[in-house]
């Protein structure tokens, strides 16, 4: 319709998305809306502790950011003939991986150095800024240590609020099934009761005449037997 309306290109495009809002429709289930309730009170619940937490990891982030930074920038060179094209001014230098020779800092300000923090302290490692000095790859030691500290913190604090609704959701799972259960018994008995309030007729069963038998007809005897029988 959009299009139709004269609203095409990239933007219409955009807006066929909206469509994946459907599949929120099963939330209508009720024992999936009672789970997506059970965590929302499990993240309103942590949400205190989880605060706390990020403001921590953010003191740690600018603590490790600039002991990196100083750590592997802390050496400034204008006298660097492979580095005096492009940067006239000077840089901020620091070794090499194999510690030959010399090459410029990576981490070029405290702020870009939250990057590295985060990327360390997570495990997750991607490795395009690490760190070639003695004392830059002791501070990658601690941020491996801390980083052990920031993943477990929010998996107890979310795990410990997870166990306190878990019990009542199971609870209210089986009492959804238990009066599930009964209804479908009361529906039953409903029709039950119908059937057997239904009229009956009665059935009057006439019995048909039986054909007389050969025994029972007396015959009127011939008259001289009749005689015969006098005598």
């Amino acid at each position: 319709y959009v299009e139709a309306a004269g609203g095409g290109g990239g933007g219409a495009s955009v807006l066929r998305v909206l469509r994946l809002v459907r599949v929120f429709r099963v939330l209508k289930v009720p024992r999936l809306r009672s789970c997506a309730e059970m965590f929302l009170d499990v993240g309103l619940d942590a949400l205190p502790a989880l605060v706390i937490m990020l403001g921590m990891s953010m003191l740690a982030c600018v603590f490790f950011a600039s002991c990196i930074y100083f750590t592997e920038g802390s050496r400034y060179s204008v006298s660097e003939e492979r580095f005096k094209e492009a940067y006239v001014e000077g840089l901020y230098i620091r070794p090499t991986i194999d510690g030959y020779g010399v090459e410029q800092s990576p981490f070029r300000s405290i702020p870009y150095s939250f990057w590295w923090f985060f990327t360390t302290a997570t495990t997750v490692g991607y490795g395009d800024d690490v760190p070639t000095t003695t004392a830059g790859r002791l501070v990658a030691v601690c941020v491996f240590a801390v980083g052990v500290v920031l993943l477990a913190m929010p998996i107890t604090i979310v795990g410990g609020s997870f166990g306190k609704f878990y019990e009542d959701w199971v609870k209210s799972i089986a009492e959804m099934s238990r009066s599930s259960t009964n209804e479908e018994l009361e529906g039953r008995n409903d029709d039950d009761d119908e059937f057997i309030s239904m009229p009956v007729t009665p059935v009057r069963n006439e019995r048909q005449p039986s054909p007389k038998r050969c025994s029972d007809t007396v015959l009127p005897l011939p008259a001289h037997d009749l005689e015969l029988v006098a005598t």
